[in-house]
């Protein structure tokens, strides 16, 4: 297996599996956070950002953003509840943000309900372009270095257009 299958098969289809029905398992999520972790991290080759983060984990989530997360998180207790679940335990040392480093579970859940409290709908006719406007607009934004490009680039360099043959290019 590639790197990105295992990510995909061990770590992001049992997630979303995980968080249905709180949050719909939807394989349009799955191809979402592959392209983001391929965008953000190179698919788990940068778990700790230090300049100019500090971001965390594979999809490299910053503090910030995590603790509006959270506060989201409040409002919806079943959903908290199981994201909770997913996190180790508070006398660990780094059960907050930073736990996002070596808890991809936990991590990946985030950046699922990060995209979930975004204001977007998945287009029925998704592309990796449009994959990529999504994750630039709500992920990235457009203060980050990331670009449209360099997801599409990652995308097919990690191997993601075989693992999602639905996904057109364009």
């Amino acid at each position: 297996m590639t790197v990105s299958k295992d990510i995909l098969v061990y770590i992001v289809e049992p997630v979303l599996a995980y968080l249905d029905p709180e949050i719909p398992n939807d394989r349009r999520a799955a191809a979402l956070l592959m392209g983001t972790a391929a965008s953000e991290s190179n698919m788990g080759q940068f778990i700790d950002q230090t300049v100019p983060g500090p971001a965390y984990g594979p999809w490299q989530m910053e503090r910030a953003t995590w603790n509006t997360n959270q506060v989201r998180l409040r409002r919806k207790e079943p959903l908290r509840e199981k994201v909770d679940n997913l996190s180790v335990s508070a006398e660990f040392p780094a059960s907050d943000v930073e736990e996002m480093r070596g808890n991809w579970y936990y991590a990946c859940a985030m950046a699922r309900v990060h995209y979930y409290y975004s204001s977007f709908t998945f287009p029925t006719d998704m592309s990796v372009s449009k994959l990529a406007a999504i994750w630039k607009a709500h992920y990235n934004t457009f203060a980050g270095k990331g670009t449209i490009n360099g997801f599409i680039n990652l995308w097919h360099s990690h191997g993601l257009a075989t693992l999602f043959p639905e996904v057109p290019n364009g």
